[in-house]
Parts: C-alpha cells; sequence; structure tokens
C-alpha cells in the first residue's frame, strides 16, 4: 500500500500540476528562448536588409607610439605632400600639399595644412589640444585607388577630419606624430577603445525578429581588426547579452559596464550569434549562444 501511494505521487507531480493547484514549471521547447536560457536556439525570419551590412571601412587597433621628440615630429611632417583630405563640418575635400607645425611656448600647438581643393579656399587646421577627442586607423574600400589608408581625427567642436593615404605605415606614422605632440604638449593621451568593438541599440524591428518584448541588449557594430575583442572570438552582428552574469540592458549601459572595468581585469561576454541560414533558406537565421571570454586592456 505504502509503494503504490508513493508511486501515485510521483505519477501526480509529472503531470505538471502542484498539490496547491499551480502548474509547476514546464520545460521550454526550442525556438525563442526566454532570458537567460543557455542552449536554446532562437530563429528570426526576416530579410538581411533588416540588419546592418558591413562598413565600407575596415578599423584596425593601433595603439601610436609617442617617442618622437619635436625636431623629429616637425621633420616627419614634411614629409607629408599630397594627402587627400575631407572635413565633415564643410562636407568638402581637397589635398594637403604642406603640413606645418606651429609652435608657441616652445610647445607644439598645432598643425597648419596647405591645400588645394576645387572652388573656395580649404582652410585644414589640426588643433594639438583637448578638443581632439579621437584618433582612428581604417582601411576604407571605397576611397578611389592608391589612398585607401584613412587617419580619422574626431573632435568636440569642429567634427571629423578625415586623412587619406596610399599606405598603413604612413597612416600610423602620422597617428604616432599626433601622439607624440600631444605628450609633448603635456597633454594626456587619446582614450582609445580598450574592447576593440563598438555596439548599437536594436531597432524595433530588430528586437521583434529575435522574439523580444522590448529593446534590450547591445548588438556589434564594429570589431577592430588586431584588436583584443577580435582576437577573443567577438564577430560583427553578436548580440552581447550579459557581461559577467549582469545582463545588459542596452548599448549604453554596455558602454557604462566596460568603462568601469580595471585593466587585466576577466570579462565574460554572453553573446548570440547570427549563425548560417537554417534548411538553406537565406531569409532564415539561428541565433545561437556563445561565450567569449577576454582580458580587459
Amino acid at each position: 500500500m505504502r509503494i503504490f501511494f508513493v508511486f501515485w505521487i510521483v505519477a501526480f507531480l509529472a503531470t505538471g500540476v502542484a498539490i496547491g493547484g499551480e502548474s509547476l514549471p514546464q520545460q521550454t521547447p526550442s525556438g525563442n528562448a526566454p532570458s537567460g536560457a543557455g542552449a536554446a536556439v532562437i530563429h528570426e525570419s526576416q530579410p538581411q536588409s533588416l540588419w546592418p551590412l558591413p562598413n565600407a571601412t575596415e578599423w584596425y587597433w593601433y595603439e601610436p607610439a609617442e617617442n618622437l621628440s619635436l625636431p623629429e615630429a616637425e621633420a616627419a611632417l614634411k614629409e607629408y605632400k599630397e594627402i587627400e583630405v575631407y572635413l565633415s563640418s564643410l562636407k568638402r575635400g581637397g589635398v594637403v600639399n604642406e603640413m606645418m607645425l606651429v609652435v608657441q611656448k616652445k610647445k607644439p600647438a598645432s598643425i597648419t595644412c596647405l591645400t588645394t581643393a576645387s572652388g573656395p579656399a580649404l582652410p585644414v587646421t589640426i588643433t594639438v589640444d583637448a578638443t581632439l577627442k579621437e584618433m582612428r586607423l581604417g582601411y576604407s574600400s571605397a576611397q578611389d585607388a592608391g589612398k585607401k589608408w584613412l587617419v580619422l581625427l574626431d573632435y568636440d567642436f569642429w567634427g571629423k577630419q578625415q586623412f587619406y593615404f596610399d599606405t598603413q605605415g604612413k597612416a600610423r606614422r602620422f597617428m604616432d606624430i599626433l601622439a607624440s605632440l600631444r605628450k609633448l604638449a603635456d597633454l594626456p593621451a587619446l582614450p582609445r577603445d580598450r574592447f576593440g568593438f563598438r555596439t548599437l541599440d536594436l531597432t524595433p524591428a530588430q528586437a521583434d525578429a529575435l522574439g523580444k518584448s522590448r529593446i534590450e541588449n547591445a548588438l556589434v557594430s564594429v570589431v577592430y581588426s588586431g584588436g583584443p575583442a577580435e582576437a577573443a572570438g567577438v564577430n560583427f552582428l553578436d548580440l552581447i547579452t550579459a557581461v559577467n552574469g549582469v545582463k545588459v540592458r542596452n548599448a549604453g549601459h554596455l558602454d557604462s559596464i566596460l568603462s568601469d572595468t580595471k585593466p587585466g581585469a576577466p570579462l565574460r561576454l554572453s553573446c548570440l550569434e547570427r549563425s548560417a541560414a537554417v534548411n538553406g533558406d537565406a531569409k532564415t537565421r539561428a541565433w545561437k549562444p556563445k561565450v567569449v571570454e577576454m582580458i580587459a586592456k
């Protein structure tokens, strides 16, 4: 009798009904994964146009050297001639024929660029001050043949200056010059991307395609070639859902988490990776969970 009673209890609980009348949690079938699910696969059936394409500019991880003296930097600048430049603030471009260093109180202050351009004169001044907030190295496949290597300077007030070079070595050397001049001017090194990737928020349509009821997480939009993220296995269009177990609310929240991470600290990124087409259907993709481990720079 006791054996029969135990068997009845086990069978009763297996039906998924608790003694108090509430349903016990059921196993989630494959399909849209709930938050925190491990092995589930999220399917999306949307056209490719719903997701961003890789940018025409491939960005590279580079840490500029800061060891040039003032005479060395000034001499190196004189070697730069016929450099293509584009100013985002004026939406105009031209050619830099000569670069001249301006020194004030024995410290570098700016670089005056003598340019030629179709139409009105094109004023180009590279300031060595705190308004310069970022410097990036890229390779633009959309640029004319011969001058595809790009150094982008981003200013707080002036917008972006884009300089194009025919070799990667010249572009890197140009960054070395600017980094050295900032150090000689007693300015802090420019902040650099410590992790080697950038993210965006999901759009409402993208969130809906992933079966999400709200916009959350952060979509990887750029991975720097040669950077720590690429080496660790972060890919373009990875969806970062958590960092060290902390759920990522959006791209801004991820930036906050990463900025608070000390150099040398381990990072465990929980991601969803957009994989190959499902059953040969190019419009249907599977997003599979993966974990990426890296060390903060």
